[in-house]
């Protein structure tokens, strides 16, 4: 009885993967594209600069996942070139320490906790514009270095003229920083 018993389970496991290996023949199998951790920024208005910004640096890291700060950075100062009336100075590499923008008022902060960065601003030093890539260590906690810089934000560290849009937000371990004066973009 536990031959025959054992002979019918055998011919039925054989039977079953039999048929499934029929199945996989026909069928495709479709590998999921990676999903990305997307943190946006808090107030995001249509027509903006900022906003602009944050979905070109959204569409470009979602698209490119191994590109660099300095790359993105390199890819938002075309992007805004195009639509700006005053030439952008280019990207420059930054490492962590005082950066325009994110000291509030008479105070010196130094911004930390990220491995890499870039930085993009217009020529003019009167134009209360600043952007910022930021490269987190993989794993590091974006929500706490995007609260350090919201902390941080001083929209008048320009003596002169004041930034009206901060533009804060991440996709992975790549975080964006942009103030802007008006937050209009010009076509």
């Amino acid at each position: 009885m536990k031959k025959i018993l054992a002979f019918v389970l055998a011919s039925l496991m054989l039977l079953s993967l039999t048929a499934c290996a029929g199945n996989n023949a026909n069928n495709t199998t479709t590998t999921a594209a990676p999903t990305s951790s997307v943190i946006k920024p808090t107030e995001l208005k249509e027509g903006t600069r900022g906003t602009a910004t944050w979905e070109t640096f959204e569409k470009y890291v979602t698209e490119n996942p191994e590109a660099t700060p300095d790359e993105i950075a390199q890819i938002l100062c075309d992007k805004l070139q195009e639509n700006e009336d005053s030439p952008m100075m280019g990207v420059m590499p930054i490492e962590p320490g005082y950066l325009p923008g994110l000291s509030p008022e008479n105070t010196e902060v130094e911004i930390k906790g990220f491995k890499s960065g870039a930085t993009f601003a217009p020529m003019i030093g009167s134009i209360a514009f600043v952007g910022y890539v930021f490269e987190l260590e993989e794993g590091a906690d974006a929500e706490a270095f995007i609260a350090e810089l919201e902390k941080n934000a001083n929209p008048r560290w320009n003596i002169c003229v004041e930034a009206s849009e901060t533009v804060i937000g991440a996709v992975d371990n790549l975080v964006l920083f942009v103030m802007t004066p008006d937050g209009a973009e010009n076509s």
